[in-house]
């Protein structure tokens, strides 16, 4: 692509990153890329960068939820035994909190393994 700076490459990218953030088809990401000068070459080039990026922008959310879970299960065991050695019983509440932390831990390694299958726009992960 031909520029009279990196500015105008810059704008390009960051408007194909927001259509690859999005989850827009390839077809329309390289037509746009097209309509602003990009050669196939350079559009590619330029998709596979965002694709890396949506992949990555996927799994720092994931691991948020994955360590979040973690969190979760740890504090309910901690919590379970604080009560369980004051009180000298156990309570079921916290067999909950450990299931919650658990699936949520789950569902963050999973979304981390499969970033790159995941379609649809990234804003829409819960």
């Amino acid at each position: 692509m031909e520029t009279t700076g990196s500015g105008k490459e810059e704008l390009v990218y960051q408007g194909l990153l927001r259509m690859v953030l999005w989850g827009e088809p390839k077809e329309e990401v390289f037509r746009k890329a097209r309509v602003n000068g990009l050669s196939a070459e350079e559009a590619e080039d330029l998709y596979q960068k965002a694709i890396k990026e949506r992949i990555c922008v996927i799994r720092a959310e994931y691991r948020g939820k994955a360590l979040k879970g973690l969190i979760f299960i740890v504090a309910s065991v901690v919590l379970f035994f604080i009560v369980a050695a004051m009180t000298g019983r156990a309570f079921v509440i916290f067999a909950l909190g450990v299931a919650y932390g658990l699936w949520k831990a789950i569902d963050g390694i999973s979304g981390i393994f499969m970033a790159a299958n995941r379609e649809g726009s990234v804003g829409d992960i819960e």
